[in-house]
């Protein structure tokens, strides 16, 4: 076999797609979490907080930080000079209450409401690979546009964010759909676990590289990059995803046949399938996996938006530490989720216990670890050290749940796990839209 030949052999293809499943993951992560770090240099909080001291209607106190017009415009202009909270840290130039901010951050779930149930039935009509290709091709894009949208004012930022969450929407269950076909039983936790903590890596991504990122050249630099790193991304994804190994012109005949035996369909042509919504509907582990995810997403949601911010105000560090500090839980969350997911597949595959014990008793411990390290943490003063373990600690107990209920629509119907993927990703979404902004009314004037 010739150079070419070996090169285009390379390593199992469905290594492949799990590995670009990761990167798509992060990327998809990496598009809409940005904002959450550069908010917290976008923002003056010297005048928040001063118009929160006033009565209402009165800015007398602003006018030590001339910020008369950007009450009414949003933004100060570019001569403008300000105070700050604290005297190592810079304000930004726009004027955005806590309700404004969380408005922000949340309108990003009021899009992606609206298509993550229709995520498989568009995965059957046009396939995983371009599904999820576009969706993050479209959201590199809107990056691309931020800085220009922000200058006409925030509602403009929130209607992006409204189309950012409209267009992903259908990513997860596309990539479910993907594993669905390609991933045999027995590697499914595994799999799972890589493509899924493509989102820790992204946030990872954002945090560290981001602080610095943003310390050099600006906020608007993290939204430029974030959006040409991410484009390129997607024409690799082109080239080298096919949607099932029937598809791929490259797969040797003994991996193929290795897939295709163990999920015993051969013969089905997924774009034929008819969805059973009425199964889906009304079966226990659905709805038990809603429930699991309502738990879960809270905690996960309020921890990945507002980090970085309560590093930055409450602890008083600079950008480039607020995004290295931030990104610490996540990167040991990568690690225990990888440990774990081997483990339960070792598990699976030894049959020491059944896969809906080993699942429920993984479920279990993580829920308790992550709640009783956040109910800690909630009662503590704000210390770097205890603050950074504890949230560590809660990251390594949630990794846990990867190989929960996150793969268990995998087990239950591999061929429609897009569908039991979008819709109770809806759950995920509605706690998305609720969380900041229970959050930012707690907050408000903070």
């Amino acid at each position: 076999m010739n150079w070419w030949g070996k090169c285009r052999k390379g390593p199992p293809k469905r290594a492949i797609l799990v590995l670009m499943g990761h990167l798509a993951a992060l990327f998809n992560y990496a598009t809409r979490n940005n904002l959450n770090l550069a908010i917290s240099v976008m923002v003056n909080r010297t005048a928040v907080r001063l118009m929160h001291q006033q009565p209402e209607n009165d800015t007398s106190a602003l006018s030590t930080l001339t910020v008369t017009p950007l009450v009414l415009n949003d933004t100060l202009e570019a001569n403008q000079t300000t105070t700050t909270m604290l005297p190592h840290l810079k304000d930004g130039p726009f004027v955005w209450s806590s309700t404004v901010q969380t408005m922000l951050i949340s309108s990003f779930y009021w899009g992606y409401l609206f298509t993550k149930a229709p995520g498989g039935w568009l995965c059957q009509k046009f396939g995983g690979k371009a599904v999820l290709g576009g969706c993050i091709g479209l959201s590199a894009l809107l990056n691309l546009c931020v800085p220009l949208v922000v200058s006409w004012g925030y509602e403009w930022l929130i209607v992006l964010r409204v189309l950012l969450g409209i267009i992903q929407g259908p990513t997860y269950p596309a990539m479910s759909h993907l594993l669905g076909l390609w991933i045999p039983p027995l590697e499914r936790s595994r799999a799972n676990m890589i493509f899924k903590s493509g989102s820790t890596t992204g946030t990872v991504v954002v945090f560290m590289a981001g602080g610095f990122v943003i310390s050099w050249w600006g906020w608007e630099s993290i939204f430029y990059v974030t959006g040409l790193v991410t484009t390129l991304f997607v024409v690799v994804w082109w080239i080298l995803i096919h949607d099932s190994p029937k598809d791929h012109p490259h797969i040797s005949h003994k991996e193929s046949s290795k897939v295709l035996d163990s999920l015993g369909n051969q013969d089905v042509d997924f774009r034929k399938l008819k969805t059973p919504w009425r199964e889906i509907l009304t079966s226990k582990a659905v709805w038990a996996i809603m429930i699991a995810l309502l738990g879960s997403s809270w905690g996960l949601i309020v921890i990945s938006t507002l980090l970085p911010t309560y590093m930055r105000t409450i602890l008083g560090f600079d950008i480039k530490t607020t995004g290295v500090l931030s990104a610490v839980p996540h990167i040991i969350d990568l690690g225990a989720g990888f440990l774990v997911s081997a483990l339960v597949d070792w598990i699976r595959k030894k049959e020491v216990v059944g896969i809906t014990v080993l699942r429920k008793t993984v479920n279990t411990i993580a829920f308790f670890l992550s709640g009783l390290f956040l109910l800690i943490l909630s009662l503590i003063a704000p210390n770097i050290k205890y603050v950074l373990l504890l949230l560590i600690l809660t990251e390594v107990a949630g990794a846990l749940n990867a190989s929960g209920f996150g793969a268990i629509s995998l087990d239950i119907a591999h061929n429609f796990a897009a569908d039991i993927s979008g819709f109770y990703g809806t759950t995920f979404t509605v706690i998305g839209i609720i969380a900041p902004q229970v959050s930012g009314a707690i907050l408000d004037g903070e």
